[in-house]
């Protein structure tokens, strides 16, 4: 896309009224001034009024940005450029040994993931002039902070779905990673040990503009959420350890470790016209306006019924529970048992006391209890007859259904459902929801694609919705919330792995063992054979109203109205260009 069709958005408002003496200035860039560690004739900015660099492999620029709080829950430092990257990209197949040209194509996976963007707490010292050290520079130690390590022009996995690689000289590249840094290392962002590994690629293409956007949130005490998005990509990662976190983020830097056929790093501002400019030219003006005209008072629809014949697995909850342990509930498609049972300790083996579910005054949900938070105890159905259900064999499946967290459940880890460690939902202990679809051999974390969505309401109902299609020609795993899109992610086709664990409803079942109890209450859950759609979805999550398909429904409800109309004036005859 072209730079200046897209919307203006800074790191925050205060940014640009921050100033410095420009005397000490070595280049002067969105209100801030950067510095370099090279040749200051690579940094510079070019003709259009963008920050441009000329990397020969090694250097970094740095700035100083206002004070930005990551201590308190809800506190985010967000940043976003436009970004351009161009260099050598010709090779005709990166995975053929025979053409021995891994190294000199920015679109090959070959050690390309080494441009870094990172966000850091000082300890008070900042750098004040060009020419600085890269790496073993004192004035470094005592910062803390992430890096985004990550290959923006690279294809986002291998052929056979990893995202490391051994190459044909047996070096071994990977896509990418989030980087977190000792406080006490000299070195800013030259370390390479990773919290996520092997992120993928990001497939921009070399030479075209797309926005950069890096976010830091705290989402509780100990949480960290990482998040980047470049070329309509999003990856994230949760730093839940406290050690070495920053409380506040004032620093700013990009870096390239080693020299690659990089010809080009661009930064530009991002122009803000908000959603006004309807199709996307730069300018708000009479062709915006035909197109609002044209869609007034249009209506989204409702959602259409999914495909009841596809429909594997559904428990309504709409039943009476005896009192014995364990009662037996039948799904409605009248093919699996349930059990509700109790936690067991993993270590002694000990049996907690028995559970006791029970449904609320509309007899109409389960109502999962852990009034201690052990989360070895708990009550959980199991579905230990579906085993047959195995999640890796899907080439498409949708699970849904409604939750109820309770309150009291924060600041634990609670399985919505699980099947092992191949296909699960869970709330982590800041409320955060986790969709999980584990596609390859390895560990737990390893060969799995992962989507994420904050502040899940508690106390009230959600619908919840993860489809997979190993198929599809984008993304393949994608998450909704109350019938609306959340996330979603490339994932892979690749199936190596067999589970035979059967699965869990409210808690966590591996090798027998149950565990990360459900607090709250379940509902209508589902499992589809294929990946619903959009519209099917909207349907079975209490009927949503969808929006209209036009980009004239700047405020995402139901109807373009008054309301668009207002947000679209208000943009009246602004322009980027």
């Amino acid at each position: 896309m072209a730079k200046k069709t897209i919307s203006f958005l800074s790191i925050i408002a205060v940014l640009f009224a921050f100033t410095i003496s420009p005397t000490i200035a070595s280049v002067s860039f969105d209100g801030l001034t950067w510095y370099y560690s090279g040749n200051t004739s690579d940094l510079f900015i070019n003709g259009d009024g963008d920050l441009e660099w000329d990397p020969d492999g090694g250097e970094e620029f740095i700035t100083r940005i206002p004070d930005q709080s990551l201590s308190q829950v809800g506190d985010m430092v967000q940043i976003s450029y436009m970004w351009l990257t161009d260099g050598a990209h010709n090779c005709a197949d990166c995975f053929d040994c025979d053409l021995f040209c891994h190294d000199d194509d920015i679109t090959c996976i070959a050690g390309t993931s080494d441009m870094r963007i990172g966000l850091f707490q000082a300890d008070g010292e900042y750098v004040q002039n060009d020419g600085f050290a890269v790496t073993g520079s004192s004035i470094f130690n005592g910062y803390k902070g992430y890096n985004f390590r990550i290959g923006p022009n690279m294809i986002a996995t291998d052929p056979n779905g990893l995202t490391r690689w051994r190459d044909c000289h047996g070096e071994i590249h990977k896509t990418g990673m989030f980087a977190k840094k000792p406080v006490d290392n000299s070195d800013l962002m030259f370390f390479n040990d990773g919290l996520k590994d092997r992120i993928p690629g990001f497939e921009l293409p070399p030479g075209d503009w797309s926005q950069l956007t890096v976010t830091l949130e705290r989402t509780s005490a100990s949480n960290i959420r990482m998040t980047i998005t470049l070329n309509d990509r999003t990856y994230s990662y949760d730093d839940d350890s406290p050690t070495d976190q920053p409380s506040k983020i004032d620093v700013l830097a990009v870096h390239m470790r080693n020299h690659r056929p990089y010809s080009r790093l661009v930064l530009g501002k991002v122009c803000y016209l908000g959603l006004a400019d309807l199709n996307t030219d730069g300018v708000v003006d009479g062709v915006d306006l035909s197109i609002l005209a044209g869609d007034w008072l249009l209506t989204g629809g409702s959602g259409s019924p999914p495909d009841a014949n596809q429909l594997l697995l559904y428990y309504d909850f709409d039943g009476t529970f005896g009192s014995d342990v364990p009662t037996a509930l039948v799904d409605n498609t009248q093919t699996y048992t349930a059990s509700i049972v109790a936690g067991s300790d993993p270590d002694s083996s000990i049996k907690y006391a028995a559970p006791n579910p029970v449904y609320n005054t509309e007899g109409t949900s389960a109502q999962f209890d852990n009034d201690n938070w052990d989360e070895n105890a708990g009550d959980t159905f199991l579905i230990p007859d579906a085993g047959g259900i195995d999640f890796s064999s899907f080439s498409e499946f949708t699970v849904a259904l409604f939750v109820n967290p309770s309150a009291s459940g924060s600041g634990q880890t609670r399985r919505i459902f699980s099947e092992d460690i191949y296909a699960y939902m869970y709330l982590d202990s800041g409320n955060t929801l986790h969709a999980i679809r584990k596609w390859g051999g390895g560990g737990w974390d390893e060969n799995w694609t992962h989507l994420t969505r904050s502040s899940l309401p508690l106390d009230s109902w959600s619908h919840l919705a993860m489809t997979w299609d190993s198929n599809a020609a984008g993304d393949k795993f994608k998450l909704y919330v109350d019938g609306e899109f959340a996330a979603s992610a490339p994932g892979t086709s690749t199936a190596t792995i067999d589970s035979s664990a059967g699965f869990a409803i409210g808690g966590y079942q591996r090798d027998a063992i149950t565990k990360q109890f459900f607090h709250g209450k379940i509902d209508e859950f589902a499992l589809y054979s294929y990946a619903l759609s959009a519209d099917e979805i909207a349907y079975i999550g209490n009927n949503t109203q969808m929006p209209p398909a036009s980009p004239a429904n700047l405020f995402d409800d139901g109807i373009i109205d008054f309301k668009d109309f207002t947000g679209f004036a208000h943009r009246w005859l602004d322009t980027c260009q």
